[in-house]
């Protein structure tokens, strides 16, 4: 694999080539680490790998007096070209790649622990089966995993994980729009509606309906001992009657008609946001050029107008005529429904007018205000039995929400990166932790490890106790199993010098093992006291002065 760079940062010019292994050492400040940067910048495609470096401010990246730089890194199989100051990236066949991690920009134990999580599960292919979901989510329906399994194909788990939000919010937003409260999980188990405290104990919908039909009786009662001709009593009776029966069924009804109605709206406004097809236009034959032309005008032509495929159009033209259909089906139920509310709302009016001539005629026994306190009372215990309907309607409906929000949880939990897919990802950290000690015994370092929450430790010490040097190998051995798991074909370790003379020999094992490309950058002090690689056989040695590197050693 052979490197080129030109005017970047502290380098003037360097080439070299990774053979397997490169080392670039120089002194401070010579540019050691403007090299590992540029071959990072082409090999990850990123041409402003520096945090805070925007690319428009990719010129800061430039050597001082220069306006063009470079890096180019490539092989048989192809090359990257990083450009500076326009900070981008060309590229030649298939070139060299490495991930951001195995090219030193960040570090496993850098990041957060669910982007940790998340890259060990895509580099170890640790993703959970249709089935793994199934016996985690034993409660859900099979329509349901299905759906999420969907989602998890087609998008990712972070999106099905993002849909389930939304549907979860969407459930909490409906019991709050049946209850009028603010949800809670024990509140949700528990709740009541506020009618129900208003029943003296033991009281149900039973015993409501049978005094509300015992209160009718006596309203119907009442009115037939005013004295009035019987048949005219019967008749009026009846229909006081039957609008009394047609105000109990109107409450429903309309409550039936505000929800079409809510549908037919919702309908509307899906139809309204669809795509519109776009109209053909017709074309006539240019007699110049034979090409095609629309005629705007018996003076006027012009070229067609770019437009959407055919078979776009058509699936536009359909989806419209799909969704009109169902709002046509929604308007004829809201429409017949209108029309029956109508009828009631006739005959309530109908039993009305009856019952005032009932009143208004001549009384036997019972007086008018006898039979205005028997509709009265009617009437209340007829309200009673509808808002105790309501009620239990709202209460089951609160209930079935309930359930829903809390099944939606337990979805959440297993969808979220800590849930399923770490405990998958767990099972397979023993593989991995395998790989781990295998690398840290190439360079005959204590065993490199991860625990279950992702923290490392290098033998039996955490990370957080261990030294700058001790921190560096750990570091290390994980930037060399990334690369090794996510397929990149080169490693870059900057600072090295971090690590004394054995140290950097295990360094030098470990990248040997694996036969990987590698690019090592070390701060020495004099150009002999430069490890030489290509006597040993691993690769070259160079020497970075000046802004400019040159090999040493035996090449």
């Amino acid at each position: 694999m052979q490197i080129e760079i030109k005017n970047y940062r502290g380098v003037s010019q360097a080439d070299l080539a990774l053979s397997p292994i490169a080392l670039v050492a120089g002194i401070n400040g010579a540019g050691k680490s403007s090299i590992a940067q540029a071959v990072a910048a082409a090999v990850t495609q990123n041409a402003a790998p520096i945090d805070g470096i925007a690319k428009n401010a990719a010129g800061q990246l430039l050597r001082d007096g220069q306006k063009r730089g470079r890096c180019v890194v490539g092989d048989d199989t192809g090359n990257a070209t990083a450009n500076w100051p326009g900070a981008s990236v060309s590229t030649e066949g298939t070139p060299p790649w490495a991930s951001d991690i195995a090219a030193g920009i960040t570090s496993l134990v850098a990041m957060k622990p669910k982007d940790a999580s998340a890259l060990l599960i895509r580099a170890m292919e640790a993703m959970p089966t249709f089935e793994q979901l199934q016996a985690a989510l034993p409660k859900v329906s099979p329509e349901m995993l299905q759906a999420i399994w969907g989602v998890i194909q087609a998008d990712g788990w972070d999106a099905a994980h993002k849909r389930s939000q939304e549907r979860g919010a969407k459930a909490k937003g409906a019991w709050e729009h049946v209850t009028g409260e603010r949800y809670g999980t024990t509140k949700g188990a528990e709740w009541q509606p506020a009618f129900f405290a208003t029943l003296a104990d033991d009281v149900e919908l039973e015993d409501l309906e049978a005094e509300a039909a015992s209160a009718k009786a006596e309203l119907e009662k009442a009115i037939s001992g005013q004295g009035a001709a019987q048949a005219e009593i019967d008749r009026l009776s009846e229909k006081a009657a039957a609008g009394l029966r047609a105000a109990e069924a109107l409450a429903g009804a309309e409550q039936q008609l505000a929800d079409l109605q809510a549908t037919q709206d919702k309908i509307a406004q899906e139809l309204n946001a669809l795509p519109r097809p776009e109209n053909g236009e017709s074309y006539v034959e240019c007699p110049h050029c034979k090409g095609h032309l629309v005629i705007v005008s018996r003076t006027e032509v012009r070229p067609p107008a770019t437009g959407i495929s055919d078979e776009e159009n058509a699936a536009r033209v359909k989806a419209i005529t799909d969704k009109t259909n169902e709002y046509e089906t929604a308007r004829q139920a809201t429409s017949q429904l209108s029309q029956e509310i109508g009828v009631l709302r006739r005959q309530q009016q109908e039993g009305s007018a009856a019952a005032q001539q009932l009143d208004a005629m001549p009384r036997g026994s019972v007086t008018a205000d006898d039979v205005a306190e028997a509709r009265a009372y009617a009437e209340r215990a007829d309200e009673q039995v509808v808002r105790c309907k309501a009620a239990i309607k709202a209460e089951d409906d609160a209930l079935k929400l309930h359930e829903q929000i809390i099944t939606n949880m337990g979805i959440l939990a297993e969808l979220a990166p800590d849930g399923l897919r770490q405990r998958v990802l767990a099972d397979k950290m023993a593989e991995f932790n395998g790989m781990l000690e295998r690398l840290s015994g190439a360079a005959g370092w204590p065993a490199v490890k991860l625990d279950g929450e992702l923290a490392a430790s290098l033998g039996d010490r955490p990370y957080i106790l261990l030294s700058e040097s001790e921190k560096f190998r750990v570091r290390t051995v994980l930037q060399v199993a990334i690369a090794d798991l996510d397929g990149s074909d080169l490693v870059i370790v900057d600072a090295a010098d971090i690590l004394d003379r054995g140290g950097r020999n295990g360094l030098f094992k470990l990248l040997n093992s694996t036969g990987m490309r590698s690019l090592v950058c070390m701060t020495m002090n004099k150009a002999e006291d430069v490890p030489n690689l290509a006597g040993a056989g691993l690769g070259a040695s160079y020497w970075l002065n000046e802004s400019v590197l040159a090999p040493i050693g035996a090449q």
